[in-house]
C-alpha cells in the first residue's frame, strides 16, 4: 500500500480533500491527485446504509406477521405495541430501566391478553376510572392500573409515576437508590405490580450487632424468600426492618432463636405469628388432657428428680477436690480458674460394629470417639480448655451450693392461664459447677415464648460450653441475676402448673426447683431402659431434623411440644408407636 519511490499512499485520498477542505499538511502522505477517490467514498458509505436500513425493514416486518401476539403495555404514543412475546418484552420496550428486575421474575403469560395504546393507558391513569391501588400526588413508589380482560375480572397494568417523569432517568444513575422503582411479575396471580423495594442489606447497629454481617445477610435471604412466597409486596423492605428489629433490641442468642422462629412461622403457617386472631376471628385452641401423661413421684425419684428440697446433715464436709468432667483429672476446687492444659474429647465414644459382633461388646478395640475417630486406647484428646470444670449430682452438694427452692411455696393462681408449660435450660461451667445460663419457657397450649433470656450465673465463668449450649456472650445490661430469675418465673409457675421437657431432671437441677407434675419425653418414648435423645426423637415421630449446629433451647423446646402433642393424637391408634 505504500509506494516507496512517491513517499505517498497512493491508493488512499486525503482526508481533508473528503471533507472538502484544503491539505494544509507539509508533504502529505496521502493521495492528493486521484480527486474522484472522493465522490467513490460517499457511494460506498451509500450503499452500507441502504443494507443497513433494509436489514432494518425486514425485521419491522417479521414482527408485524405476528398477528396474534399482542403486546399488553404500551408506549407514551398513539401507536399499540404489536409482535412481542409476553408482557416482559413489552414492559422491556416501555421502561427499559427495570429490566433487570423483570428478568429476575418468573411469568406466567396471562390466558387474554389485551392490546392498549400508551395514550389510553395515560389517559386512563390520569382520569381514575380504572384505578386499583395507589398513593396521592406526592407519592414516589408509582401506581397500579387494572384493566378489564373482558369477563368481568381486571388485570393489573404498571406505570411509573405520572408527577415526577424525572424519575425513571435518574435510576438510570442512581441504581443504588433505596427506592429504587421496579415492576415485579407475580406468577401465581398473573399481576404486575409497581414495586418500591430496598435493597437486601442488613441496617447498621450501633454501638455492635448481636451477630456478624454474614450471619445477619443469611438471614435476610432466608427471610425475603418466606415473605416472597406468602406474597408480601415489599419483601426486602420488610426483612430488612424486621431483622434490624431484633439485632437493635437482643442478644445474641436471643436474636438467633427470634430470626429462625420468624422464618418456621412464615413457613409452617404463611404469618408471623400463628397465634395472631383477626377482628371477626375467635380464638380456637385445642384442648389436651396431659393428666394421664403425668409421672409418678417414685419414678421421678429414680431416674434422678429431686422432688423435695434437700436436707443438709450436720456432719455435711464441703468437697475441696473434684473430678475433671472433660478429661478426669482429679483437682482442687479453689484453683478452678488457674488455667491448665485440660486435653479431652468433646463426643462420647461409640462402639464400631465393623470391630465386634454385639454392641455390648467389652473390646476395647471397637470403641471410638467420633470427634477424632480413635480408639480409646490411644486417644490423649484432641481438643483443649484453659480450665478444667466440674459438674455436681448429689443433691447434698447441690443445696449446699445453691439452695433449691420448692413451687410449693410460689404464690397460687387458681384462674392462670398457663396451665401446662414446656422449658428448656442451656447450661455452662463455673467456679461453682453446672450452671443456668439461658432459659426458654413456651406455653403449651398456644405455643406462645412466656420467657427465653440468659441468666447470670452465681459463680465465675469458666466456661460458657458455646459448642452445646448455643450461648457465646451474656450481657450483664439485659440478663437477669439467678435470684431476680427466680422471682420473675413466678408469674408462670406454681404448684399446680405441669411442667413438660425432654431430660428434664437437669434442667430442674440447675434452676433450683423442686416440682412433682412432670412429664419428661425422655420417659415417655423409652425404649426399654435405655432414653433416646430429643435429636432421634424429632427425626423420628416429626421427621425433623434439630441441633444441626449449636443448640438452641427454644428449637428443643418446641420439639417437646410437637412430641406431647403427636402422642395425644396417635394414642388410639395401633398402626403408629
Amino acid at each position: 500500500m505504500f509506494n516507496s519511490q512517491t513517499g505517498l499512499f497512493s491508493k488512499i485520498t486525503c482526508p481533508s480533500i473528503i471533507r472538502n477542505e484544503q491539505c494544509e499538511t507539509l508533504n502529505c502522505l496521502f493521495n492528493h491527485s486521484n480527486v474522484e477517490e472522493k465522490g467513490k467514498f460517499f457511494v460506498e458509505k451509500k450503499k452500507l446504509l441502504n443494507i443497513q436500513n433494509s436489514r432494518n425493514d425486514k425485521k419491522q416486518k417479521v414482527h408485524e406477521k405476528n398477528e396474534g401476539k399482542e403486546s399488553v403495555v404500551g408506549k407514551a404514543c398513539h401507536e399499540p405495541l404489536i409482535g412481542y412475546n409476553s408482557r416482559k418484552d413489552a414492559i422491556r420496550q416501555a421502561c427499559p430501566v427495570i429490566s433487570t428486575a423483570i428478568d429476575a421474575t418468573n411469568e406466567t403469560p396471562p390466558s387474554k391478553k389485551q392490546k392498549i395504546t400508551g395514550l389510553q393507558l395515560l389517559k386512563s391513569l390520569e382520569e381514575g376510572n380504572k384505578l386499583v391501588q395507589g398513593g396521592d400526588d406526592s407519592d414516589d413508589t408509582g401506581i397500579e392500573v387494572g384493566i378489564s380482560n373482558g369477563n368481568g375480572s381486571s388485570e393489573l397494568l404498571p406505570a411509573p409515576s405520572l408527577n415526577k417523569q424525572s424519575q425513571l432517568s435518574e435510576s438510570k444513575n442512581h441504581n443504588h437508590n433505596h427506592n429504587l422503582q421496579f415492576l415485579k411479575l407475580n406468577s401465581h396471580s398473573n399481576e404486575i405490580q409497581v414495586s418500591s423495594d430496598i435493597p437486601l442489606i442488613p441496617r447498621p447497629v450501633l454501638p455492635n450487632a448481636p451477630v456478624t454481617t454474614q450471619v445477619r445477610l443469611k438471614y435476610l435471604k432466608y427471610l425475603k424468600l418466606q415473605y416472597e412466597k406468602i406474597h408480601t409486596v415489599f419483601p426486602n423492605k420488610k426483612s430488612v426492618e424486621k431483622e434490624y428489629e431484633f439485632a437493635s433490641t437482643l442478644s445474641s442468642t436471643v436474636y438467633t432463636s427470634k430470626v429462625k422462629r420468624l422464618v418456621y412461622n412464615l413457613q409452617k403457617y404463611g404469618k408471623e405469628d400463628p397465634n395472631e386472631i383477626g377482628e371477626n376471628q375467635n380464638p380456637q385452641i385445642e384442648e389436651y388432657n396431659l393428666e394421664n401423661l403425668l409421672i409418678s413421684k417414685e419414678k421421678l425419684a429414680k431416674n434422678g428428680f429431686i422432688v423435695d428440697v434437700p436436707i443438709i446433715p450436720n456432719n455435711y464436709k464441703t468437697y475441696t477436690h473434684k473430678k475433671c468432667q472433660r478429661c478426669g483429672e482429679i483437682f482442687e476446687v479453689d484453683k478452678i480458674l488457674k488455667r491448665v492444659k485440660c486435653a479431652y474429647h468433646p463426643n462420647r465414644y461409640y462402639i464400631s460394629k465393623l470391630n465386634s459382633h454385639s454392641y455390648a461388646s467389652n473390646d476395647f478395640n471397637s470403641k471410638f470417639f467420633p470427634c477424632c475417630n480413635q480408639p480409646i486406647t490411644e486417644a490423649q484428646g484432641c481438643k483443649q480448655a484453659l480450665h478444667h470444670v466440674f459438674k455436681l449430682d448429689d443433691p447434698i452438694e447441690l443445696q449446699a451450693t445453691i439452695p433449691f427452692v420448692s413451687t410449693k411455696t410460689f404464690p397460687s393462681k387458681k384462674n392462670s392461664p398457663y396451665k401446662a408449660i414446656a422449658l428448656d435450660c442451656e447450661m455452662g461451667f463455673t467456679s461453682l459447677g453446672f450452671e443456668l445460663i439461658r432459659i426458654t419457657m413456651i406455653d403449651f397450649q398456644t405455643e406462645k415464648v412466656l420467657y427465653d433470656k440468659t441468666i447470670q450465673p452465681r459463680g465465675r465463668i469458666c466456661d460458657l460450653n458455646t459448642e452445646f449450649s448455643g450461648v457465646s456472650v451474656i450481657n450483664e445490661s439485659e440478663s437477669p441475676k439467678f435470684n431476680q430469675f427466680l422471682n420473675e418465673i413466678k408469674e408462670f409457675i406454681n404448684s399446680d402448673t405441669i411442667l413438660i421437657g425432654h431430660g428434664l431432671e437437669n434442667d430442674l437441677n440447675v434452676m433450683r426447683l423442686c416440682h412433682d407434675k412432670i412429664i419428661d419425653t425422655s420417659l415417655m418414648f423409652m425404649n426399654g431402659l435405655k432414653r433416646k435423645s430429643l435429636k432421634d426423637l424429632s427425626f423420628e415421630y416429626l421427621s425433623k431434623k434439630i441441633q444441626t449446629g449449636e443448640h438452641d433451647s427454644y428449637e428443643d423446646t418446641q420439639s417437646c411440644i410437637e412430641l406431647i402433642k403427636w402422642k395425644l393424637k396417635n394414642k388410639n391408634n395401633p398402626n403408629r408407636r
